[in-house]
């Protein structure tokens, strides 16, 4: 079974919210909700994530280009929008998802998530990157 499947199983049997896997081995599991759990899975491991896979329950903007950002592999989502898919795609990372949307939803799912709004403003991975990192922490300092 390769890395993917691997991920995406742990994702759905275990009902982790994402699951990281590079090389036959577990190397990051979260149950917390949103793009937070992806940044300290970076924060913890770095560079160890490169050519890793990933299985996360919602795969919008925010995660796929954190993925650019981790050079992920490959990536497998619960749902996912159709601009991550673009985005996974033309960066050469593998993409599957169960359910493709149009756009990643705020919590009270009445506009689109303020994450998805910040990676979509971003010219590049390394600037996502930050601006979510600084976006979250400003959100837990208030």
């Amino acid at each position: 079974m390769d890395d993917l499947e691997i991920a995406k199983r742990l994702l759905i049997e275990k009902g982790f919210s994402l699951v990281i896997v590079k090389l036959g081995k577990v190397i990051y599991v979260a149950n917390d909700h949103g793009v937070k759990s992806f940044l300290n899975a970076i924060k913890k491991h770095g560079d160890e994530l490169s050519e890793s896979t990933v299985a996360d329950k919602v795969v919008g903007m925010a995660v796929a280009m954190l993925c650019k950002y981790s050079k992920i592999r490959g990536v497998y989502g619960e749902v996912m929008s159709i601009r991550a898919l673009e985005k996974l795609l033309e960066s050469g990372i593998i993409a599957q998802y169960k359910v493709l949307v149009p756009e990643i939803l705020n919590s009270g799912r009445i506009e689109i998530c303020p994450l998805e709004r910040i990676a979509i403003s971003c010219k590049n991975e390394t600037e996502c990157y930050e601006k979510l990192l600084l976006f979250l922490s400003n959100q837990e300092n208030h």
